[in-house]
């Protein structure tokens, strides 16, 4: 059950809002908004408050967000109770539970499963122009304006049928061509073209998908781009 995690800048952004890790059993990703301040700091520090828990489930992004705003107000950033802060990002994870890979998302991006019969499947999962970020569960009045609840979506696929599942930012919904917006589903299909799930095979397929498939198309992504899966 090998776990693998990248990322990439996007050519609208000077600084990286995305951060993906996977360590163990575990892959996990966070966008940062980018029109909050510091969110790349706020991403980082939601993953590895989320690599500390011990407990998989969907209670998980409300006590990561906890645990990261208090390491962030520890160093005097900003997660004010009711405008925007370092904290505004998404958490998705990926992990292999038994007989099942499981993916959970707590704001928007996409769930990508390749099923051993070679198909691939992308979920994607939109919330319009605000996501609703873990840290909106200890934020009250910032809740209150969401259209969608910050309850995280858990997925689950039985390994007897899928043997790769990954999550996504939401940057995969930012490509274009020359003829075009490129659709998210052909992205996907392409970064889970992993012939050898082993070592960081996530990192060489990003490497490899953005040197010479998306120099060869002239493809571009104008948002930051992250990806983090697990084999079974």
């Amino acid at each position: 059950m090998p776990a693998s995690a990248a990322y990439a800048i996007g050519t609208s952004h000077t600084v990286c809002q995305d951060y993906a890790r996977a360590v163990g059993e575990r892959a996990l990703l966070s966008d940062g908004c980018s029109g909050s301040p510091d969110t790349d700091i706020g991403a980082r520090l939601l993953v590895c408050a989320a690599l500390q828990d011990p407990t998989l489930d969907g209670g998980l992004p409300a006590r990561a967000a906890q645990t990261a705003r208090g390491w962030a107000t520890s160093q005097g950033l900003a997660v004010p109770d009711h405008t925007p802060g370092c904290l505004d990002a998404t958490l998705l994870l990926a992990w292999q539970d038994g007989d099942h890979l499981r993916a959970l998302v707590s704001g928007d991006g996409a769930v990508v499963l390749r099923y051993r019969c070679g198909k691939i499947a992308c979920h994607p999962i939109e919330h319009g122009p605000t996501p609703p970020y873990p840290i909106y569960h200890h934020q009250p009045a910032r809740r209150a304006r969401l259209a969608t609840p910050p309850a995280p979506i858990l997925f689950s696929a039985p390994v007897a049928e899928v043997d790769l599942l990954a999550v996504l930012s939401d940057g995969v919904f930012t490509f274009t061509g020359p003829h075009g917006a490129i659709p998210a589903d052909e992205i996907a299909a392409e970064l889970l073209a992993v012939r050898a799930p082993v070592g960081d095979f996530f990192t060489r397929r990003l490497r490899r998908f953005r040197t010479r498939t998306c120099t060869d198309r002239g493809w571009q992504h104008s948002d930051d781009l992250s990806i983090a899966g697990v084999a079974a």
